[in-house]
């Protein structure tokens, strides 16, 4: 029997493979990944099998030899998914990145590779978590800003900004 929350996403979404949500936030360091991980722990109850993509990462630690987001190392090591940690962050944008990518000198079809690695890990799971990276405009210079990967998964977005009263609706509404 699927839960009443399963059965209602169903009828707003209207898909049956894995369900998107796109975490994304106005500013750097307001919480995307503590939002992350608590969508992540409430919704195990209702999804049976989720999983977590960090598409474009900017902090990244190497692992097994392949540059991997932190925040994607951290979500392994908490929740144990079973895929690797290369789809769970595609994108590792070290330095001298865009400069690489401005003298066209990056070889890696970038949308392409964040497809599969979504794929890879969407494939057995009933929910996908999609931490954005930055702020709105981070990775805008190479097409991999916020806004166009949530586009390019057919994502829904949760949008985080921090609190107060004229201030959050100002980036809200200038972000949305």
């Amino acid at each position: 029997m699927r839960s009443y929350i399963e059965q209602t996403w169903d009828k707003i979404f209207g898909i049956r493979e894995a369900k998107r949500i796109f975490v994304a936030a106005t500013r750097q360091n307001v919480g995307k990944t503590t939002v992350s991980l608590g969508l992540i722990a409430t919704l195990f109850d209702t999804f049976r099998k989720i999983g977590f993509i960090k598409p474009v990462g900017q902090r990244y630690l190497v692992e097994d030899g392949f540059k991997v987001d932190e925040d994607s190392v951290l979500m392994e090591k908490i929740f144990k998914f079973n895929f690797s940690l290369q789809d769970m962050s595609p994108i590792a944008v070290e330095r001298g990145y865009t400069e690489k990518f401005l003298d066209n000198k990056n070889v890696v079809d970038t949308a392409r590779e964040i497809k599969k690695a979504f794929n890879h890990v969407a494939e057995d799971n009933d929910l996908v978590v999609i931490e954005g990276t930055g702020h709105a405009g981070v990775g805008s210079v190479f097409d991999l800003s916020n806004a166009a990967v949530a586009r390019m998964l057919n994502s829904r977005v949760i949008l985080i900004s921090p609190g107060g009263i004229g201030n959050a609706i100002d980036e809200i509404m200038l972000n949305k």
